[in-house]
């Protein structure tokens, strides 16, 4: 195949320009270009761009939009993917056509951004297993009978919204779970997109109006006392 050309977008100088460096002297990329902004790859022939997924307030989402409109004929590969559900659902409906894990090798970044550009799909064996799942889940409820637009929200996604009913913040939802904090606030910025919500309250009351909440929520004081977070 011919040899791509791979445009690295990241806010940060040092490790866009490593990365960029790193793909350049393989004999498989004809150019990798680094930039911190997509129009300034205008009119320069994109056939993959790479994203990290973990920039701040969700910007690795945002550019893999951006990418597929400002490039039409791009391939976008997700760099920095755990195995969150959400998030794996998420870079998809972004338009990313691969998702590379964190601690990715060099050449299994090169490998990856090959398969992509010949316009293969490209993830792990665990997120294979997660988006199986979701498919289940949509053909249950939607044989159940269910409203296919409240089934875009995970069992997980609807455990926060439930101890976001009962009051609690997401430092205790963490602390309660056993998740890292910044793990939660992804879950609610998904449930917000999803729903086209501003505030996890107002999320919280559709859910309820909606019947996707149990009736027996643990009180909020209850919560925070299993978290430590009150004696």
């Amino acid at each position: 195949m011919t040899r791509l050309r791979v445009l690295v977008c990241h806010r940060n100088r040092l490790y866009r320009e490593s990365i960029a460096c790193a793909l350049q002297g393989h004999p498989q990329v004809h150019r990798a270009r680094a930039t911190q902004r997509l129009e300034d790859a205008d009119g320069w022939h994109v056939q993959v761009v790479l994203v990290d997924l973990e920039l701040p307030e969700r910007r690795g989402l945002t550019l893999a939009r951006e990418a597929r409109t400002r490039f039409p004929q791009c391939r976008v590969l997700m760099t920095g993917c755990g195995e969150l559900e959400s998030d794996v659902i998420a870079c998809i409906e972004a338009g990313a056509s691969g998702l590379v894990p964190r601690g990715t090798s060099l050449e299994a970044l090169i490998d990856s951004l090959v398969a992509v550009a010949q316009g293969k799909a490209i993830c792990s064996p665990e997120v294979i297993g997660l988006l199986f799942s979701r498919l289940r889940g949509h053909a249950e409820y939607r044989d159940g009978g269910g409203s296919g637009g409240l089934i875009r929200l995970t069992p997980r996604e609807l455990e926060i919204l439930e101890l976001i009913d009962g009051g609690s913040s997401n430092k205790e939802i963490a602390k309660a779970l056993g998740i890292r904090l910044q793990t939660v606030k992804n879950h609610v910025h998904n449930v917000l997109e999803k729903l086209d919500l501003q505030r996890r309250d107002q999320a919280a009351r559709f859910a309820r109006a909606h019947g996707l909440l149990t009736s027996h929520r643990r009180p909020a004081v209850a919560l925070r006392r299993a978290a430590g977070c009150e004696t």
